[in-house]
């Protein structure tokens, strides 16, 4: 295992465990909203791999229904938005259910 590699999961351990502390509040988490046939997420990075896949996974979104972004469409279950700023209330299972989505400035 390469020390990159080792340096990606421990990334994603942290981000996991400052969800799950951060359950019940307001939080806003950077990153692409990615969605496929496991549902909408927050990722970190799209790996360029055929096909294109969520690099690290950051949070699982909820009520995706608020968001209004151009998506970028490889096929019709396989979709990413630009890089975005997510705002909502955290779940204690690292799920966030969405408020608010921005564009960074």
């Amino acid at each position: 295992m390469s020390r990159r590699h080792i340096a990606t999961v421990l990334a994603s351990c942290l981000l996991f465990l400052s969800a799950c502390n951060a359950a019940g509040e307001t939080v806003t988490e950077s990153g692409i909203i990615f969605l496929d046939s496991n549902g909408l997420r927050l990722c970190d990075l799209i790996l360029t791999s055929y096909p294109p896949q969520c690099g690290s996974i950051v949070v699982k979104l909820h009520n995706p229904h608020d968001i209004d972004l151009h998506f970028n469409d490889y096929s019709s279950n396989l979709k990413w938005s630009p890089p975005v700023h997510v705002t909502g209330v955290m779940f204690f299972e690292g799920a966030l259910l969405i408020e608010e989505v921005t564009l960074p400035k």
